[in-house]
C-alpha cells in the first residue's frame, strides 16, 4: 500500500510541475512593476493594485505555457488559476477594484449593451519613457470559453493615459484594429457552435477537452499578443492594467503579462551626412540622474553629459547607465559626397556681354540633397570670405571668361561647409564649319553604317571644338 501511495504522489507531483504556479504573497506591487519593466530604465511612481487576491506573480514552472513568467490579473482569486484544469473554482469574486468608466464604456461599445462590469482587478503606475515607443507581450484566458462564449464579453484593457493631456488609449487590442481583446472578439466556434468564430486564429488552447494536457486551471486562452504604443519621450504617462467580468461575477477571466517584455529603447535618430565645417548636437533628452559615456569609432570621447557635439564623420555611440540599467544607441555620420560642378560655355558672337544660368550647377548636378542643402555662388574668393554671393545666379552676365565659386549651406544646421567648389564660364571663339567632301561607300545587304564623327577634323579644319 505504501508503494502505491508513493507512486500516486509522484504522479501528482509530476503533473503539477507541468502547470503554472501563482504567488500572491512574495512580490510587492513595486516588485510586480519591476518584473514587467525589466531593465528598461523607466522612471516609475504612484504604483497601486486592487488587491493581492486578484493581482500577483505567475511562473511557467517548466510547463508548455507560452509565457515564462510575469504578472497575472484575474477577475477573481488568482490562486485558483494554477494547477491542471479541474472544472472547479471557475467563478470567484474579488474586491478593491472599484469601477472604471473607461473600461465600462469600452465594454458598452464592444458588446452593444450597457451591462455593468464586476470583479474589477487592476495594477496601475505612472512612468516616464525615454524613447518614442514601447511594447510588451500578454495572453488572455477565460472560463467563459466554450459553453458561455456566445453570451459573455469579459474584457480587459491596458489604459495608457498622457497625464498632461488626459487622453487615454487602450493598448489591449486585436492586431491591426482598435477593437478590445474580449471573449466576444476572440473565440472559436469549434468549442461552441451556437455562435460563429471571431478571430479564431488568435485563440490557442481549450483545456476542457484535454485536462491532463492543461497548463492552468482555466477553460481556454488566446495566443500570445502584443501591446504597443507611440509615446513622447520624457513625458509622464499612467498605465492601468485592468480586467473585469461582464454582467455578473460568474466564470472568471485572466490576463497574463510577460515579465521583462517591456521594451523601451534609446534613439539618437537616423544616420546622417556631415561636411567639414558643420556640427550636429546629439541629444539623449535625459537628465543628470543618468551617467553617460560617448564613443567615436569605438574610442571614448566627451564628458559625462546628456549631449555630444559631432564635428566630423564617424560612428558615434552612447552608453547610458542608471543603477543596474544600461541603454545604448549608435548613429553613423557619413562624409558629404559632392560631384564637381561642370563648366558652362557659350559662343563669342561679338556681344558686349553674355548671360549664364549658374544654377545649371544646382544641388542635383552636385549630387546632394536639395531639401537639406542650398548653394551660394560667388565671383571671387574674397567674396566667399565676405559671404557676398551673387544675387541672381540664374541670369549672371559677364563680358569675359570668368571663374565662379560655390559654397554649400546646410539649411538644417544653418552652417556652411568648409569646401569651396569652382567652375568656369567660357566664351569660346566662333567656330566656322568647313564643308567636308562627299563620302562614297558601297551598299551592302542589310544596310551600310558610317561613323559621322570621322568627319569632325575635316569640318573643324584645325579649330577648337567644344560641347
Amino acid at each position: 500500500m505504501k508503494k502505491i501511495l508513493y507512486i500516486l504522489l509522484l504522479l501528482a507531483t509530476v503533473s503539477y510541475s507541468q502547470t503554472i504556479t501563482v504567488d500572491n504573497t512574495t512580490n510587492s506591487p513595486a516588485d510586480l512593476v519591476n518584473l514587467l519593466l525589466g531593465n528598461s530604465c523607466v522612471e516609475v511612481s504612484n504604483i497601486s493594485i486592487s488587491s493581492n487576491q486578484s493581482v500577483g506573480y505567475f511562473n511557467q514552472n517548466g510547463s508548455s505555457f507560452p509565457i515564462n513568467q510575469g504578472i497575472i490579473l484575474r477577475s477573481g482569486n488568482i490562486l485558483n488559476t494554477q494547477g491542471l484544469y479541474t472544472g472547479l473554482n471557475l467563478s470567484t469574486t474579488t474586491s478593491g477594484g472599484g469601477s472604471d468608466p473607461f473600461l465600462q464604456n469600452l465594454s458598452n461599445t464592444s458588446s452593444g449593451t450597457t451591462s455593468a462590469l464586476t470583479d474589477l482587478s487592476f495594477l496601475q503606475f505612472d512612468f516616464v519613457p525615454i524613447s518614442s515607443s514601447f511594447s510588451f507581450d500578454f495572453l488572455f484566458a477565460s472560463n467563459e470559453y466554450g459553453q458561455f462564449q456566445c453570451l459573455s464579453n469579459d474584457i480587459f484593457a491596458f489604459e495608457l493615459t498622457n497625464i498632461g493631456t488626459g487622453v487615454t488609449t487602450n493598448l489591449g487590442v486585436i492586431p491591426s484594429t482598435s477593437n478590445p481583446v474580449t471573449v466576444k472578439n476572440i473565440k472559436n466556434s469549434a468549442y461552441n457552435n451556437t455562435c460563429s468564430s471571431t478571430n479564431p486564429i488568435l485563440f490557442s488552447t481549450y483545456n476542457v477537452d484535454n485536462p491532463p494536457a492543461s497548463t492552468l486551471n482555466m477553460r481556454g486562452h488566446t495566443v500570445v499578443l502584443n501591446a504597443s504604443s507611440a509615446v513622447i519621450p520624457n513625458t509622464a504617462y499612467r498605465l492601468k492594467l485592468v480586467i473585469a467580468d461582464y454582467g455578473d461575477t460568474d466564470f472568471d477571466s485572466s490576463v497574463f503579462i510577460s515579465g521583462g517584455s517591456f521594451t523601451n529603447t534609446l534613439d539618437l535618430g537616423p544616420d546622417q551626412t556631415i561636411c567639414a565645417g558643420n556640427t550636429t548636437i546629439l541629444d539623449t533628452q535625459l537628465d543628470n540622474t543618468y551617467t553617460y559615456q560617448w564613443f567615436k569609432d569605438g574610442n571614448p570621447v566627451g564628458g559625462n553629459t546628456s549631449t555630444f557635439t559631432v564635428n566630423g564623420p564617424g560612428t558615434y555611440m552612447v552608453e547610458i547607465t542608471k543603477g543596474s540599467c544600461l541603454l545604448t544607441d549608435t548613429i553613423i555620420f557619413n562624409d558629404l559626397t559632392v560631384t564637381n560642378p561642370i563648366n558652362l560655355q557659350t559662343c563669342n558672337t561679338g556681344a558686349a556681354s553674355y548671360t549664364f544660368n549658374l544654377t545649371t550647377n544646382n544641388e542635383t548636378q552636385l549630387g546632394i540633397n536639395d531639401t537639406t542643402y542650398n548653394l551660394f555662388y560667388y565671383t571671387s574668393l574674397a567674396d566667399v570670405t565676405a559671404n557676398n554671393p551673387i544675387v541672381v545666379p540664374s541670369s549672371f552676365s559677364t563680358a569675359t571668361t570668368q571663374t565662379i565659386y560655390i559654397k554649400i549651406f546646410n539649411s538644417v544646421t544653418n552652417q556652411f561647409c568648409d569646401a569651396v567648389y569652382q567652375f568656369d564660364l567660357l566664351i569660346n571663339a566662333t567656330v566656322n564649319a568647313t564643308q567636308p567632301l562627299d563620302v562614297e561607300v558601297c551598299e551592302t545587304t542589310g544596310g551600310t553604317t558610317y561613323l559621322l564623327a570621322a568627319l569632325d577634323s575635316e569640318v573643324l579644319n584645325g579649330q577648337s571644338g567644344y560641347n
